[in-house]
Protein backbone atom coordinates (compact mmCIF):
# COMPACT_ATOMS: atom_id res chain seq x y z
CA UNK A 1 0.00 0.00 0.00
CA UNK A 2 2.85 2.35 0.87
CA UNK A 3 4.45 1.65 -2.51
CA UNK A 4 1.22 2.51 -4.31
CA UNK A 5 0.95 5.80 -2.40
CA UNK A 6 4.60 6.62 -3.19
CA UNK A 7 4.12 5.96 -6.94
CA UNK A 8 0.95 8.05 -6.97
CA UNK A 9 2.77 10.96 -5.30
CA UNK A 10 5.66 10.64 -7.79
CA UNK A 11 3.32 10.67 -10.81
CA UNK A 12 1.46 13.73 -9.45
CA UNK A 13 4.77 15.55 -8.93
CA UNK A 14 5.87 14.60 -12.44
CA UNK A 15 2.64 15.98 -13.98
CA UNK A 16 2.92 19.21 -12.02
CA UNK A 17 6.52 19.71 -13.13
CA UNK A 18 5.62 19.17 -16.78
CA UNK A 19 2.64 21.52 -17.18
CA UNK A 20 1.44 25.04 -16.53
CA UNK A 21 0.91 25.99 -12.93
CA UNK A 22 -2.86 26.53 -12.93
CA UNK A 23 -2.87 28.64 -9.77
CA UNK A 24 -1.01 31.55 -11.39
CA UNK A 25 -0.88 30.59 -15.09
CA UNK A 26 2.94 30.58 -15.11
CA UNK A 27 5.12 27.99 -16.82
CA UNK A 28 7.15 25.63 -14.68
CA UNK A 29 10.85 26.47 -14.99
CA UNK A 30 12.11 23.15 -13.60
CA UNK A 31 12.74 20.52 -16.30
CA UNK A 32 11.86 16.93 -15.48
CA UNK A 33 15.02 14.89 -14.91
CA UNK A 34 14.21 12.49 -12.07
CA UNK A 35 13.87 8.71 -12.40
CA UNK A 36 14.99 8.57 -16.04
CA UNK A 37 15.60 5.00 -17.16
CA UNK A 38 16.40 5.56 -20.85
CA UNK A 39 16.36 8.25 -23.53
CA UNK A 40 16.39 7.93 -27.31
CA UNK A 41 16.87 10.62 -29.92
CA UNK A 42 14.99 10.60 -33.21
CA UNK A 43 16.88 9.77 -36.37
CA UNK A 44 16.00 10.75 -39.92
CA UNK A 45 14.14 7.47 -40.45
CA UNK A 46 11.37 8.27 -37.96
CA UNK A 47 8.19 9.67 -39.57
CA UNK A 48 8.17 13.51 -39.28
CA UNK A 49 5.25 15.19 -37.52
CA UNK A 50 6.27 18.81 -37.42
CA UNK A 51 9.12 21.04 -38.58
CA UNK A 52 10.04 23.92 -36.26
CA UNK A 53 11.79 27.01 -37.63
CA UNK A 54 12.46 30.53 -36.33
CA UNK A 55 11.20 33.45 -38.43
CA UNK A 56 13.21 36.66 -38.36
CA UNK A 57 14.05 39.37 -40.92
CA UNK A 58 16.02 37.73 -43.71
CA UNK A 59 14.51 34.26 -43.40
CA UNK A 60 11.21 34.93 -45.23
CA UNK A 61 12.29 33.46 -48.58
CA UNK A 62 13.56 30.23 -47.03
CA UNK A 63 10.39 29.77 -44.96
CA UNK A 64 8.07 30.43 -47.91
CA UNK A 65 9.96 27.83 -49.93
CA UNK A 66 9.80 25.41 -47.00
CA UNK A 67 6.01 25.87 -46.84
CA UNK A 68 5.74 25.00 -50.55
CA UNK A 69 7.96 21.93 -50.15
CA UNK A 70 5.97 20.59 -47.18
CA UNK A 71 2.73 21.23 -49.09
CA UNK A 72 4.15 19.35 -52.08
CA UNK A 73 5.24 16.37 -49.95
CA UNK A 74 1.86 16.16 -48.21
CA UNK A 75 0.01 16.32 -51.53
CA UNK A 76 2.13 13.93 -53.60
CA UNK A 77 2.57 11.39 -50.79
CA UNK A 78 -1.14 11.68 -49.87
CA UNK A 79 -0.36 12.46 -46.24
CA UNK A 80 -3.18 13.49 -43.92
CA UNK A 81 -4.16 13.56 -40.27
CA UNK A 82 -1.86 13.58 -37.25
CA UNK A 83 -1.50 9.87 -36.48
CA UNK A 84 -0.18 6.79 -38.20
CA UNK A 85 2.36 6.05 -40.91
CA UNK A 86 0.75 8.47 -43.42
CA UNK A 87 0.34 11.46 -41.09
CA UNK A 88 0.84 14.86 -42.69
CA UNK A 89 3.82 17.09 -41.97
CA UNK A 90 3.11 20.40 -40.24
CA UNK A 91 5.29 23.51 -39.86
CA UNK A 92 5.58 25.54 -36.66
CA UNK A 93 7.08 29.02 -36.81
CA UNK A 94 8.69 30.63 -33.80
CA UNK A 95 8.34 34.40 -33.84
CA UNK A 96 9.51 37.05 -31.40
CA UNK A 97 6.57 39.22 -30.38
CA UNK A 98 8.34 42.36 -31.58
CA UNK A 99 7.93 41.08 -35.16
CA UNK A 100 4.28 40.00 -34.99
CA UNK A 101 2.91 43.29 -36.37
CA UNK A 102 5.69 43.88 -38.90
CA UNK A 103 6.18 43.04 -42.55
CA UNK A 104 7.73 39.67 -41.78
CA UNK A 105 4.26 38.10 -41.52
CA UNK A 106 3.12 39.93 -44.63
CA UNK A 107 6.09 38.62 -46.59
CA UNK A 108 5.49 35.08 -45.39
CA UNK A 109 1.76 34.91 -46.05
CA UNK A 110 1.34 37.45 -48.85
CA UNK A 111 -1.71 38.88 -47.09
CA UNK A 112 -2.57 41.96 -45.07
CA UNK A 113 -1.29 42.17 -41.50
CA UNK A 114 -4.77 41.80 -40.05
CA UNK A 115 -5.61 38.50 -41.76
CA UNK A 116 -4.90 35.56 -39.43
CA UNK A 117 -1.87 33.67 -40.65
CA UNK A 118 -3.02 30.32 -39.30
CA UNK A 119 -6.12 30.40 -41.54
CA UNK A 120 -3.98 30.99 -44.58
CA UNK A 121 -1.93 27.85 -44.05
CA UNK A 122 -3.92 25.94 -41.48
CA UNK A 123 -3.16 22.60 -43.16
CA UNK A 124 0.58 23.11 -43.05
CA UNK A 125 1.58 25.06 -39.98
CA UNK A 126 0.52 27.24 -37.12
CA UNK A 127 2.61 30.16 -35.83
CA UNK A 128 3.78 30.07 -32.24
CA UNK A 129 4.27 33.62 -30.98
CA UNK A 130 7.02 33.69 -28.38
CA UNK A 131 6.43 36.47 -25.88
CA UNK A 132 9.94 36.53 -24.41
CA UNK A 133 12.46 38.96 -25.83
CA UNK A 134 15.85 37.93 -27.15
CA UNK A 135 14.70 35.22 -29.55
CA UNK A 136 16.93 36.83 -32.18
CA UNK A 137 19.86 35.21 -30.35
CA UNK A 138 18.64 31.78 -31.39
CA UNK A 139 19.06 31.44 -35.14
CA UNK A 140 20.10 27.82 -34.78
CA UNK A 141 17.21 25.94 -33.14
CA UNK A 142 19.09 22.68 -33.69
CA UNK A 143 21.62 23.83 -31.10
CA UNK A 144 19.42 24.74 -28.14
CA UNK A 145 17.15 21.69 -28.07
CA UNK A 146 16.61 18.20 -29.54
CA UNK A 147 13.44 16.13 -29.82
CA UNK A 148 13.29 12.48 -28.79
CA UNK A 149 11.79 10.01 -26.32
CA UNK A 150 12.24 9.33 -22.62
CA UNK A 151 11.39 6.33 -20.47
CA UNK A 152 10.87 6.73 -16.75
CA UNK A 153 11.03 4.03 -14.10
CA UNK A 154 7.62 2.53 -13.28
CA UNK A 155 6.25 3.66 -16.69
CA UNK A 156 6.19 1.07 -19.48
CA UNK A 157 6.08 3.19 -22.65
CA UNK A 158 8.42 5.87 -24.01
CA UNK A 159 7.10 9.43 -23.88
CA UNK A 160 7.95 12.24 -26.34
CA UNK A 161 10.45 14.71 -24.94
CA UNK A 162 12.26 17.92 -25.72
CA UNK A 163 15.86 17.94 -24.51
CA UNK A 164 17.30 21.24 -23.30
CA UNK A 165 20.94 21.35 -24.40
CA UNK A 166 21.60 24.10 -21.82
CA UNK A 167 23.53 25.92 -24.53
CA UNK A 168 24.36 29.64 -24.97
CA UNK A 169 21.75 31.36 -22.75
CA UNK A 170 20.05 28.81 -20.48
CA UNK A 171 17.54 31.28 -19.04
CA UNK A 172 16.20 32.37 -22.43
CA UNK A 173 16.40 28.81 -23.77
CA UNK A 174 14.17 27.55 -20.98
CA UNK A 175 11.39 30.01 -21.85
CA UNK A 176 11.34 28.86 -25.47
CA UNK A 177 11.63 25.18 -24.56
CA UNK A 178 8.85 25.47 -21.95
CA UNK A 179 6.51 26.92 -24.59
CA UNK A 180 7.38 24.18 -27.08
CA UNK A 181 6.99 21.56 -24.37
CA UNK A 182 3.42 22.73 -23.75
CA UNK A 183 2.59 23.19 -27.46
CA UNK A 184 3.68 19.65 -28.37
CA UNK A 185 2.84 18.04 -25.00
CA UNK A 186 6.43 16.94 -24.58
CA UNK A 187 8.27 16.32 -21.33
CA UNK A 188 11.12 18.76 -20.72
CA UNK A 189 14.52 17.19 -20.01
CA UNK A 190 17.70 19.06 -19.07
CA UNK A 191 20.91 17.41 -20.26
CA UNK A 192 23.93 17.77 -18.00
CA UNK A 193 26.41 19.40 -20.32
CA UNK A 194 28.54 22.46 -19.64
CA UNK A 195 27.18 24.28 -22.65
CA UNK A 196 25.94 27.28 -20.69
CA UNK A 197 29.21 28.86 -21.83
CA UNK A 198 28.76 30.01 -25.49
CA UNK A 199 32.36 29.03 -26.15
CA UNK A 200 31.38 25.39 -25.47
CA UNK A 201 29.72 25.00 -28.88
CA UNK A 202 30.39 21.26 -28.78
CA UNK A 203 27.53 20.77 -26.33
CA UNK A 204 24.96 22.17 -28.78
CA UNK A 205 22.35 19.98 -30.45
CA UNK A 206 23.91 20.23 -33.91
CA UNK A 207 26.76 18.13 -32.54
CA UNK A 208 24.46 15.23 -31.62
CA UNK A 209 23.14 13.00 -34.41
CA UNK A 210 21.88 9.42 -34.80
CA UNK A 211 22.75 6.66 -37.28
CA UNK A 212 20.19 4.56 -39.16
CA UNK A 213 20.70 1.90 -36.46
CA UNK A 214 19.91 4.31 -33.63
CA UNK A 215 23.50 4.82 -32.46
CA UNK A 216 24.33 8.32 -31.21
CA UNK A 217 27.38 9.97 -32.75
CA UNK A 218 28.87 13.30 -31.64
CA UNK A 219 31.86 15.50 -32.41
CA UNK A 220 34.98 15.45 -30.25
CA UNK A 221 34.24 19.06 -29.26
CA UNK A 222 31.45 17.78 -26.98
CA UNK A 223 32.35 17.95 -23.29
CA UNK A 224 33.15 14.77 -21.39
CA UNK A 225 30.46 15.82 -18.92
CA UNK A 226 27.70 15.65 -21.54
CA UNK A 227 29.04 12.47 -23.16
CA UNK A 228 29.06 10.78 -19.75
CA UNK A 229 25.49 11.96 -19.07
CA UNK A 230 24.31 10.67 -22.45
CA UNK A 231 25.99 7.30 -21.96
CA UNK A 232 24.47 6.87 -18.49
CA UNK A 233 20.96 7.70 -19.76
CA UNK A 234 21.06 5.75 -23.03
CA UNK A 235 23.21 2.77 -22.13
CA UNK A 236 25.14 3.39 -25.35
CA UNK A 237 28.82 3.82 -25.99
CA UNK A 238 28.72 7.16 -27.81
CA UNK A 239 30.52 7.28 -31.17
CA UNK A 240 32.92 10.26 -31.19
CA UNK A 241 34.02 11.75 -34.54
CA UNK A 242 36.65 14.44 -35.28
CA UNK A 243 35.20 17.98 -35.41
CA UNK A 244 37.86 20.11 -33.70
CA UNK A 245 39.19 21.11 -37.11
CA UNK A 246 35.94 23.02 -37.76
CA UNK A 247 35.21 26.49 -36.43
CA UNK A 248 31.83 25.54 -34.95
CA UNK A 249 32.81 21.91 -34.47
CA UNK A 250 29.52 20.08 -35.17
CA UNK A 251 29.09 16.72 -36.89
CA UNK A 252 26.04 17.95 -38.84
CA UNK A 253 28.37 20.22 -40.80
CA UNK A 254 29.76 17.36 -42.89
CA UNK A 255 27.65 14.21 -42.28
CA UNK A 256 23.97 13.36 -42.78
CA UNK A 257 22.17 9.99 -42.69
CA UNK A 258 19.38 9.79 -45.27
CA UNK A 259 16.86 7.20 -46.52
CA UNK A 260 18.13 5.51 -49.67
CA UNK A 261 17.04 2.61 -51.87
CA UNK A 262 19.57 -0.06 -51.00
CA UNK A 263 20.23 -3.14 -48.87
CA UNK A 264 20.01 -1.21 -45.59
CA UNK A 265 17.61 1.49 -46.81
CA UNK A 266 20.11 4.14 -45.71
CA UNK A 267 22.95 6.29 -47.01
CA UNK A 268 25.44 8.74 -45.57
CA UNK A 269 25.94 12.03 -47.40
CA UNK A 270 29.36 13.38 -46.52
CA UNK A 271 31.32 16.44 -47.59
CA UNK A 272 34.06 15.61 -50.12
CA UNK A 273 36.61 18.44 -50.45
CA UNK A 274 38.81 16.38 -52.81
CA UNK A 275 35.94 16.03 -55.28
CA UNK A 276 35.32 19.77 -54.97
CA UNK A 277 38.94 20.58 -55.83
CA UNK A 278 38.58 18.43 -58.96
CA UNK A 279 35.53 20.44 -60.00
CA UNK A 280 37.27 23.75 -59.33
CA UNK A 281 40.21 23.09 -61.64
CA UNK A 282 37.91 21.79 -64.39
CA UNK A 283 35.19 24.44 -64.06
CA UNK A 284 34.91 27.08 -66.77
CA UNK A 285 33.63 29.53 -64.18
CA UNK A 286 36.79 29.24 -62.10
CA UNK A 287 39.30 29.28 -64.93
CA UNK A 288 41.74 32.16 -65.27
CA UNK A 289 43.29 32.85 -62.90
CA UNK A 290 41.78 30.96 -59.94
CA UNK A 291 41.76 27.48 -61.48
CA UNK A 292 45.40 27.88 -62.55
CA UNK A 293 46.38 28.96 -59.02
CA UNK A 294 44.62 25.97 -57.44
CA UNK A 295 46.19 23.61 -59.96
CA UNK A 296 49.61 25.11 -59.21
CA UNK A 297 49.06 24.61 -55.46
CA UNK A 298 47.96 21.00 -55.93
CA UNK A 299 51.12 20.40 -57.94
CA UNK A 300 53.17 22.06 -55.19
CA UNK A 301 51.83 19.77 -52.44
CA UNK A 302 51.79 16.58 -54.57
CA UNK A 303 54.70 14.27 -53.78
CA UNK A 304 54.86 13.10 -57.39
CA UNK A 305 54.24 15.00 -60.60
CA UNK A 306 50.61 16.09 -60.66
CA UNK A 307 48.29 15.57 -63.62
CA UNK A 308 44.76 16.89 -63.20
CA UNK A 309 43.35 14.28 -65.63
CA UNK A 310 44.41 11.42 -63.34
CA UNK A 311 42.30 10.27 -60.36
CA UNK A 312 43.20 12.28 -57.25
CA UNK A 313 43.07 9.17 -55.08
CA UNK A 314 46.36 7.89 -56.49
CA UNK A 315 48.25 10.95 -55.28
CA UNK A 316 49.89 11.57 -51.95
CA UNK A 317 50.36 15.12 -50.73
CA UNK A 318 53.08 16.55 -48.48
CA UNK A 319 51.08 18.76 -46.15
CA UNK A 320 54.10 19.68 -44.06
CA UNK A 321 55.22 22.05 -46.79
CA UNK A 322 54.89 25.73 -45.85
CA UNK A 323 52.38 28.02 -47.49
CA UNK A 324 54.29 30.03 -50.08
CA UNK A 325 54.27 33.83 -50.08
CA UNK A 326 55.11 36.34 -52.75
CA UNK A 327 57.80 38.62 -51.36
CA UNK A 328 56.75 39.99 -47.98
CA UNK A 329 53.07 40.16 -48.86
CA UNK A 330 50.59 38.22 -46.76
CA UNK A 331 47.42 39.82 -48.10
CA UNK A 332 45.18 37.28 -49.83
CA UNK A 333 44.98 39.42 -52.98
CA UNK A 334 48.75 39.31 -53.47
CA UNK A 335 49.94 36.32 -51.46
CA UNK A 336 49.70 32.64 -52.32
CA UNK A 337 46.20 32.23 -50.93
CA UNK A 338 45.57 29.21 -53.15
CA UNK A 339 48.24 27.28 -51.17
CA UNK A 340 46.36 27.85 -47.91
CA UNK A 341 43.03 27.08 -49.60
CA UNK A 342 44.23 23.77 -51.06
CA UNK A 343 46.10 22.75 -47.90
CA UNK A 344 43.08 23.28 -45.64
CA UNK A 345 40.77 21.33 -47.94
CA UNK A 346 43.23 18.45 -48.16
CA UNK A 347 43.36 18.41 -44.35
CA UNK A 348 39.54 18.50 -44.21
CA UNK A 349 39.42 15.52 -46.59
CA UNK A 350 41.65 13.48 -44.25
CA UNK A 351 39.55 14.37 -41.19
CA UNK A 352 36.30 13.38 -42.93
CA UNK A 353 37.73 10.09 -44.20
CA UNK A 354 38.85 9.34 -40.64
CA UNK A 355 35.28 10.00 -39.43
CA UNK A 356 33.88 7.62 -42.05
CA UNK A 357 36.35 4.94 -40.92
CA UNK A 358 35.19 5.33 -37.30
CA UNK A 359 31.53 5.14 -38.32
CA UNK A 360 32.09 1.96 -40.34
CA UNK A 361 33.74 0.27 -37.36
CA UNK A 362 30.67 1.03 -35.21
CA UNK A 363 27.87 -0.08 -37.55
CA UNK A 364 26.49 -3.58 -38.02
CA UNK A 365 24.99 -2.94 -41.48
CA UNK A 366 26.90 -0.49 -43.64
CA UNK A 367 24.87 2.14 -45.52
CA UNK A 368 25.82 3.56 -48.91
CA UNK A 369 28.38 6.39 -48.64
CA UNK A 370 27.81 9.32 -51.02
CA UNK A 371 30.47 12.03 -51.31
CA UNK A 372 29.14 15.51 -52.07
CA UNK A 373 31.62 18.13 -53.43
CA UNK A 374 32.12 20.69 -50.66
CA UNK A 375 34.63 23.48 -50.17
CA UNK A 376 35.84 24.59 -46.75
CA UNK A 377 36.99 28.15 -46.16
CA UNK A 378 38.06 30.39 -43.31
CA UNK A 379 35.20 31.83 -41.22
CA UNK A 380 34.13 35.44 -41.44
CA UNK A 381 36.42 38.05 -39.88
CA UNK A 382 39.32 35.66 -39.31
CA UNK A 383 42.84 36.73 -40.26
CA UNK A 384 44.60 35.22 -43.25
CA UNK A 385 46.43 31.95 -42.50
CA UNK A 386 44.49 31.61 -39.25
CA UNK A 387 44.07 27.96 -38.26
CA UNK A 388 41.27 28.38 -35.70
CA UNK A 389 38.85 26.35 -37.79
CA UNK A 390 36.95 26.04 -41.05
CA UNK A 391 33.38 26.47 -42.22
CA UNK A 392 31.75 24.98 -45.31
CA UNK A 393 31.27 27.41 -48.20
CA UNK A 394 28.41 25.38 -49.72
CA UNK A 395 26.72 23.37 -46.93
CA UNK A 396 25.07 20.78 -49.19
CA UNK A 397 25.31 18.11 -46.48
CA UNK A 398 23.53 20.30 -43.90
CA UNK A 399 20.17 18.82 -44.91
CA UNK A 400 16.64 18.37 -43.57
CA UNK A 401 15.13 14.91 -44.10
CA UNK A 402 11.33 14.58 -44.32
CA UNK A 403 10.37 10.97 -45.02
CA UNK A 404 12.40 10.09 -48.16
CA UNK A 405 12.57 13.72 -49.30
CA UNK A 406 15.84 15.60 -48.81
CA UNK A 407 15.89 19.41 -48.45
CA UNK A 408 19.26 20.92 -49.36
CA UNK A 409 20.55 24.49 -49.66
CA UNK A 410 20.82 25.98 -53.13
CA UNK A 411 24.25 27.26 -52.22
CA UNK A 412 26.60 29.35 -54.33
CA UNK A 413 28.82 26.68 -55.89
CA UNK A 414 28.81 23.55 -57.97
CA UNK A 415 25.68 23.30 -60.05
CA UNK A 416 27.30 20.09 -61.31
CA UNK A 417 27.21 18.63 -57.80
CA UNK A 418 23.55 19.57 -57.39
CA UNK A 419 22.66 17.93 -60.70
CA UNK A 420 24.39 14.74 -59.60
CA UNK A 421 22.38 14.69 -56.37
CA UNK A 422 19.12 15.46 -58.20
CA UNK A 423 19.74 12.66 -60.71
CA UNK A 424 20.49 10.18 -57.92
CA UNK A 425 17.38 10.99 -55.86
CA UNK A 426 15.14 12.00 -58.80
CA UNK A 427 12.02 13.84 -57.55
CA UNK A 428 12.83 13.43 -53.85
CA UNK A 429 15.43 16.20 -53.75
CA UNK A 430 14.48 19.82 -53.03
CA UNK A 431 16.69 22.93 -53.00
CA UNK A 432 15.93 25.87 -50.77
CA UNK A 433 17.36 29.41 -50.57
CA UNK A 434 19.51 29.48 -47.42
CA UNK A 435 21.75 32.41 -48.39
CA UNK A 436 20.84 34.31 -45.21
CA UNK A 437 21.82 31.32 -43.05
CA UNK A 438 25.03 30.74 -45.00
CA UNK A 439 26.09 34.35 -44.39
CA UNK A 440 25.89 33.47 -40.69
CA UNK A 441 28.01 30.32 -41.19
CA UNK A 442 25.15 27.80 -40.98
CA UNK A 443 22.62 25.83 -43.00
CA UNK A 444 18.98 24.76 -43.10
CA UNK A 445 19.53 21.76 -40.80
CA UNK A 446 21.04 24.02 -38.14
CA UNK A 447 18.05 26.37 -38.37
CA UNK A 448 15.34 23.73 -37.94
CA UNK A 449 14.26 20.93 -35.64
CA UNK A 450 11.86 18.12 -36.50
CA UNK A 451 9.32 16.45 -34.22
CA UNK A 452 9.10 12.80 -35.26
CA UNK A 453 6.94 9.82 -34.32
CA UNK A 454 8.90 7.05 -32.59
CA UNK A 455 6.15 4.51 -33.35
CA UNK A 456 6.66 4.72 -37.09
CA UNK A 457 9.75 4.42 -39.26
CA UNK A 458 10.25 4.52 -43.00
CA UNK A 459 9.88 1.15 -44.64
CA UNK A 460 13.14 -0.29 -45.88
CA UNK A 461 13.65 0.19 -49.61
CA UNK A 462 15.69 -2.20 -51.67
CA UNK A 463 17.15 -1.69 -55.13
Amino acid sequence: MKNIIFIAIFVMAFVCASHINKSNGSISKKPVELQIEDIQFYNNFNIPRNVVIHAMPGTETAIKELIKIISYINKTEKLYGSEGYNQSIKLTILLDEKYKHTRILHRLAGVSYSKPLEKMYKNYFYPLIVTSSGLEDFIWLQDIFEFGMVKYKHINDYKPAIFNMNYHAPGKNSKIIDLLSIAFKHNNILLKGIGADPSEAGDAGGNLEVTHEGRIFVGDTMSKTLIKDLESKTGQKIIVLPTKWLQVGHVDEYLCFIPFAGETGAAVMYADPLEALKLLISSKTWRNPVARDILDSLSYFAIHKFNKTMPFDIYSFDMNKPVRKIGNETDREFGRYSDWFVLKNLEAHIEIQNAIHILKKNMKQLPVFIGIPAIFKEPRDVAFYDTFGLVMANPLTNAVVLRDHIILPKGYFFSTAKLRIANKFKNNIHFIDTSWYEKNDGGIHCATNVVRDHKYKLKQKRI
